[in-house]
């Protein structure tokens, strides 16, 4: 495998899942916050859960919830067939199921703190939703915004343990000529086969989580995120 392969595989899983990820939690975080405070924190822990649980762990909890036929039989048979059909699809899929519950819980941590003066008068004026978010909560926060998009990348591109579960589990459905892993995917790899590219692809996974970092750090100009 070329060294460049696996780095330019994990943009492109990282863009896309991000791509997916933030304007569901943007949506998410708007519907936590018109429920009410109990439900609200009820939710809020739901969300937090995937985030605690370790990569593996997920991985092996989909995998039962797919095959359980008796106990979600609509799902088992919808899903059935392979969920993906190639590695760089099903790297997609397992980013955005880690980076969903991120960027809609911190979504939700920094609308929280808008002042509700502003959304008593977007309700005052009559603005639609969409009109509220791009009059009044983007120019409010859309620095915070985009460096939740920024760190939502970063988590994409960090996700390994859902799809080596997968991808042990069905190794016919997670394999595609043509396709190469995912940058952590091929790092285990490596690690584990002595290849000759360990070294560089770990210096690329530390700098790419460190630029995006910073670059969220300096979106927000050393301020708070939430």
């Amino acid at each position: 495998m070329e060294l460049w392969t696996p780095i330019w595989t994990s943009l492109r899983v990282g863009i896309a899942a991000t791509l997916i990820a933030f304007p569901l939690g943007l949506l998410v975080a708007h519907l936590l916050l018109r429920l009410r405070p109990r439900a609200s924190r009820w939710m809020e822990a739901v969300l937090l859960l995937p985030l605690l649980l370790s990569g593996p762990a997920m991985g092996i909890l989909i995998l039962l919830l797919l095959s359980s036929s008796q106990a979600t039989p609509l799902l088992a048979e919808g899903l059935k067939a392979p969920l993906v059909a190639d590695s760089e699809s099903l790297a997609i899929l397992a980013a955005l199921l880690h980076a969903l519950p991120f960027a809609g819980l911190l979504c939700f941590w920094v609308l929280r703190g808008l002042p509700l003066e502003s959304m008593r008068l977007a309700a005052v004026l009559g603005l639609s939703p969409w009109q509220s978010f791009w009059r009044i909560t983007a120019p409010l926060c859309g620095s915070s915004l985009g460096a939740i998009a920024l760190l939502c990348l970063a988590r994409a591109i960090a996700e390994y343990g859902i799809f080596v579960q997968y991808q042990s589990a069905h190794p016919s459905h997670a394999t595609h000529p043509g396709h190469a892993l995912p940058l952590q995917a091929a790092l285990s790899a490596s690690l584990q086969s002595g290849g000759g590219h360990s070294l560089a692809w770990l210096a690329a996974s530390l700098s790419l989580t460190l630029v995006l970092l910073l670059a969220a750090y300096a979106l927000r100009r050393g301020g708070r995120l939430v």
